[in-house]
């Protein structure tokens, strides 16, 4: 059954001309490889991940998960380099707690950064991201994100307060970004949301100002098509 739904319905979703604009790479047994455009990986990722639970139930009754991991990398960089990084991304959802994506950006300029979310946060990401297209200013992400290692010891109402505030007195930014933007700390915010513990042993709500910040900063950077 896994290899019915990656030979016949992986295919048609990623090489969408109208919506994802994929290549399928690799499809076989329970793993897909693919490369899509930055401004349409997220979506497809989360169309791919809902067609399989809703095909795996049909078929065999019960319920599925799927876990992924993106990588956001420069054409010029080295495949096997961006392959390594895609297969650490995708370990790194499913030791998070399974049935999460991870989002993995290598930047040119060396900066390399990944966080885990649930898919639930994913509605919440291209909104973000398709604000930022549309051409919201992003300056308050820079912001919140240079007192990020402060604001992560604080208490998680003090946390919120504090996002809040940066987010109200930024200018630029519409009443959807600023939506979007707190569902996604909402979800981050659920204990379920992105595994039980950061890396290296930090606390859930030490965590969550981190990634709230990187993926408030990926959403806009996969805005701009991955330009740096």
């Amino acid at each position: 059954m896994l290899s019915e739904f990656a030979a016949a319905h992986a295919p048609g979703i990623i090489e969408n001309e109208t919506l994802h604009c994929g290549q399928l790479v690799y499809a076989g047994g329970d793993d897909i490889l693919a490369m899509l455009p930055a401004s349409t990986v997220i979506a497809c990722s989360d169309e791919l991940r809902k067609k399989y639970e809703t095909f795996m139930s049909s078929r065999a009754g019960g319920s599925y998960t799927m876990s992924a991991g993106i990588v956001v990398a420069h054409f010029k960089d080295d495949l096997r380099f961006t392959l390594e990084h895609a297969r650490a991304a995708e370990r790194e959802a499913k030791d998070a707690g399974r049935n999460r994506l991870c989002i993995r950006i290598l930047k040119r300029s060396g900066e390399h950064g990944s966080a885990v979310c649930t898919w639930a946060a994913v509605e919440w990401l291209v909104g973000m991201r398709e604000c930022f297209e549309k051409g919201d200013s992003d300056g308050w992400t820079h912001r919140l994100t240079a007192s990020e290692h402060i604001l992560r010891r604080l208490p998680a109402e003090a946390q919120r307060t504090e996002m809040e505030r940066v987010l109200e007195s930024a200018e630029g930014v519409s009443d959807a970004l600023r939506s979007h933007a707190r569902k996604l700390w909402d979800e981050l915010a659920n204990p379920t949301g992105g595994g039980d513990a950061a890396p290296g042993g930090a606390t859930h709500k030490e965590d969550r100002m981190a990634r709230f910040c990187f993926f408030a900063r990926a959403a806009s950077f996969l805005a701009r098509k991955g330009v740096v």
